[in-house]
């Protein structure tokens, strides 16, 4: 699957896609729920059919599915047992972590998460914090 965040598509610089493989569930889940492939520039998920664009009701409709799926995400860490908070915002810095601990190169987490310049994405992942670097330096050491 290939897209451009909002978000990025906003910046004055040349805009880079992102590549996302998906597996075969998320195919299912997307042929289940989602919007017709071929119609390029849809959402995935029909959330925002039949808004204009640039309209504040869109804004709006973000927030308000973004307060949903995070809600949806708090019943689930309750029903796992987990006990960090589970948002939208942590699945996103997670997955920049699990990368960058699996030795994504950086401009390739550049591109996934959308950052303008390599010096973003080294300032977002360098909130792993110290269990991390401690982590990282036994493994460097052996001991």
């Amino acid at each position: 699957m290939t897209y451009i965040r909002e978000k990025t598509e906003k910046t004055k610089r040349e805009i880079e896609p992102i590549i996302v493989p998906l597996k075969t569930r998320a195919w299912e889940v997307i042929k289940r729920w989602g919007n017709d492939p071929k119609n390029l520039g849809d959402y995935v998920f029909p959330f925002f059919d039949g808004l204009e664009k640039k309209s504040l009701k869109e804004r709006g409709r973000k927030k308000d599915i973004t307060k949903k799926i995070n809600e949806g995400l708090k019943k689930i860490k309750t029903d796992l047992g987990i006990m960090i908070p589970l948002t939208t915002y942590v699945a996103r810095h997670t997955y920049a972590t699990i990368m960058t601990q699996n030795n994504m190169p950086l401009i390739t987490l550049k591109s996934q998460l959308g950052h303008s310049s390599i010096t973003t994405t080294e300032k977002y992942i360098g909130s792993l914090g110290l269990k991390n670097l401690v982590e990282i330096t036994d493994r460097l050491t052996g001991f």
